[in-house]
């Protein structure tokens, strides 16, 4: 947090050094910290309606989540066949069950991603190679793990090994939950199972080996205290053969190791908020078999977004794809409890503020980017939004069951509902949702909250928060107005009453006083202050010359305001990218608008300069080309969006995983690409 000029900003923090991370997942299950230096998966989770936010299983220091490893298997009177499931404590430095000869870890040669959505790790050992695929099948609860060596240079013994280590919710930070975790096995279902929850659980991970010869065993970690005192309490249902006691611990990690002799092991996990759902999942999966649910999550992903040319350049329409898809599984999902469609800023714990709702980040810059990827789901993500969270319009932020979490008014947020009514409509042609009762009663309550902050006499609208989410300067902001004009215009398409005529009076007097001087000519302002006179004409009493990525004067044309060549806009889009604007970063290969939210050069910006019309950049004389470059070059954060980058290197800098970003760079990639 830091106060400039009398405002108190809610900044994130800068990050320097960020590790790199892969990605994937599906509408109920996240992966979003695979860490590529050596393919560990440090996190996964899921979203709650109950607790109003996310659920995370983290490991340890020690030992990650979940990791895949290889090593000489043991001679055959080291094993005990038959044995298919056991528990104990390892020897003090044993590292598992049956280790023989030397360990070979395995060193991360790259990473293959299948679809820009499925990564496919390439571990290197001294003998050839290992190809680990994270698979999240679109419409399970669950995750595949497979592994498979090439060439085996004799008997070896593929791993996959985990530790739960803490149990985490999260809106915006992590709390570590106290709840007690029960290790037991499920014998009708031949899973290995964690419950977590007492007296009833409410997040449970089952783990099953597809191959029947797979050996997969379960021990407390060494150390980590006693047993809860009960635990025992559930033994007599479980078979005496399998070999594993219920563990009910607190704050005690319990581990697993699944293990396979041969080329290949493929692990079928599922997500439930109880152990028998878990088990049920897993189940389900073995079904459908590996080979079948990779083929089906391939199709799922190339079929997103397919039929749309996206910008030209292969470099370019990776990075579209990739961000198209993390946008799409990342700003949404489904609650495990509940399994109703929530939007969200991003559904991984590297985003500052994610798991919560704002109505900007999924209207504005998510929902177009899933209109381009599918606009079936577009339109399911449109009806959530109207009906979760339209009551609360204009509210900053909310939880994602639509409660206020973040007070304070945006007119950005007000309008977004309109807006990407909108836009679905342009798009698709499609009326019905027009006719449904969570739209009419939502455009409603836009309806009275525009009424509401108008600033009377004038005919011009006030908001209390800028795009950034940092207090206004001025009570009007001219780049939110527009938004009110356009969703008035909008209002007065759908045929309410009275509605164009604001609209009318909107832009004549915010072109009476909001058109200033600026360096290169009249330019707009950002914001001002208009005088109590309402009869008095020409500009605001006060006004600053400001602007914002989240929320640019450079959409205006976009947003159907003005003409591309028009001269004020021309003037004001040239101060954005100039050196009098005091926020542009104008030195490095990626120079780009700030604010004092974030002082780097932000993705939004290079974003918003490919939705401006190529015929304004010719006439500035800029190549309107570089903008796709320069996104395409930049490393970004693992070649996903993020809030700002660093000018030189093109690195994440603050905002990682940012999802709705995501969403609205690959809109404007795919705008870009369309008109050439």
């Amino acid at each position: 947090m830091r106060e400039e000029a009398g405002r108190l900003l809610t900044v994130p923090d800068e990050l320097a050094g960020v590790e790199e991370f892969w990605v994937t997942g599906n509408e109920f299950v996240a992966l979003p910290e695979i860490r590529a230096r050596d393919g560990t998966v440090l996190s996964l989770n899921v979203l709650s309606w109950s607790a109003r936010g996310l659920l995370e299983l983290v490991g340890t220091e020690s030992v990650p989540l979940l990791r895949v490893g290889v090593e000489p298997s043991p001679g055959e009177a080291q094993r005990e066949e038959g044995a298919r499931v056991r528990s104990r404590e390892p020897a003090p430095g044993e590292r598992g069950v049956g280790v023989a000869g030397d360990r070979q870890e395995p060193a991360v040669a790259g990473v293959h991603r299948a679809a820009e959505w499925i990564p496919e790790v390439i571990y290197r050992v001294s003998w050839g190679t290992m190809r680990v695929t994270w698979l999240t099948p679109p419409g399970h609860k669950g995750l595949v793990v497979h592994a498979e060596v090439d060439p085996p240079p004799g008997p070896v013994t593929i791993y996959l090994e985990g530790q739960m280590g803490q149990v985490r919710h999260r809106v915006f930070t992590p709390r570590a939950l106290p709840v007690p975790v029960l290790s037991r096995w499920h014998r009708w279902m031949e899973c290995l199972l964690w419950e977590v929850g007492y007296p009833w659980p409410f997040l449970a991970l089952a783990v099953r080996p597809a191959q029947a010869d797979a050996r997969l065993e379960s021990w407390p970690e060494p150390g980590a205290g006693e047993r809860r005192a009960g635990a025992g309490a559930e033994s007599s249902s479980l078979p005496a053969e399998a070999g594993i006691q219920p563990l009910q611990v607190a704050d005690t990690p319990v581990r697993f190791r699944v293990s396979r002799q041969g080329s290949e092991l493929t692990v079928m996990m599922g997500v439930a908020c109880d152990g028998d759902g878990a088990a049920c999942q897993v189940v389900d999966m073995l079904r459908h078999g590996y080979p079948y649910l990779r083929e089906e999550s391939l199709r799922e992903a190339e079929r997103l977004g397919g039929g749309t040319e996206a910008a030209r350049g292969e470099e370019t329409l990776r990075l579209w794809r990739r961000n198209l898809l993390f946008n799409f599984y990342y700003s949404r999902g489904r609650c495990l409890d509940s399994e109703q469609e929530v939007l969200v800023t991003s559904r991984s714990p590297r985003y500052y503020v994610c798991a919560a709702h704002w109505s900007r980040d999924s209207l504005l810059w998510s929902f177009p980017g899933l209109l381009v990827a599918e606009p079936r789901v577009a339109r399911e993500a449109l009806l959530t939004a109207f009906r979760l969270y339209a009551r609360r319009a204009g509210t900053h932020s909310l939880y994602l069951d639509g409660t206020e979490l973040y007070p304070g008014f945006e007119l950005d947020e007000l309008a977004a509902f309109p807006l990407a009514l909108a836009l679905y409509l342009q798009e698709t042609d499609d009326r019905s949702v027009l006719d449904l009762a969570p739209v009419r009663e939502g455009l409603a309550v836009v309806w009275e909250r525009l009424e509401e902050v108008r600033l009377h006499p004038h005919h011009v609208y006030r908001t209390f928060l800028l795009p950034s989410d940092d207090p206004a300067h001025h009570p009007v902001v001219t780049y939110d107005n527009v938004l009110a004009w356009k969703a008035l215009r909008v209002f007065a398409g759908l045929g309410w009453v009275g509605a164009g005529d604001k609209a009318d009076r909107l832009r004549e007097e915010l072109t009476a006083r909001a058109v200033v001087p600026g360096p290169f000519g009249p330019m707009w302002a950002w914001s001002f202050d208009p005088p109590a006179d309402s009869s008095a004409r020409g500009e605001a009493g006060t006004w600053l010359l400001y602007d914002e990525p989240p929320g640019s004067l450079a959409l205006l044309p976009h947003y159907g305001w003005c003409d591309p060549l028009d001269p004020v806009y021309l003037n004001t889009l040239r101060w954005i990218w100039s050196p009098h604007n005091p926020w542009y970063v104008g030195e490095g290969p990626f120079a780009a608008p700030a604010c004092p939210h974030a002082r780097h050069p932000w993705v939004m910006a290079l974003a918003n300069a490919l939705l401006v019309p190529p015929e304004s950049w010719r006439a500035l004389g800029v190549d309107p080309g570089r903008f796709p470059r320069t996104l395409a070059a930049a490393p970004l954060d693992g070649g996903l969006a993020c809030e700002t980058v660093d000018a030189c290197s093109g690195r994440v800098r603050t905002g990682a995983a940012f999802a709705t970003c995501a969403g609205f760079m690959a809109y404007a990639l795919a705008r870009a690409g369309l008109r050439g």
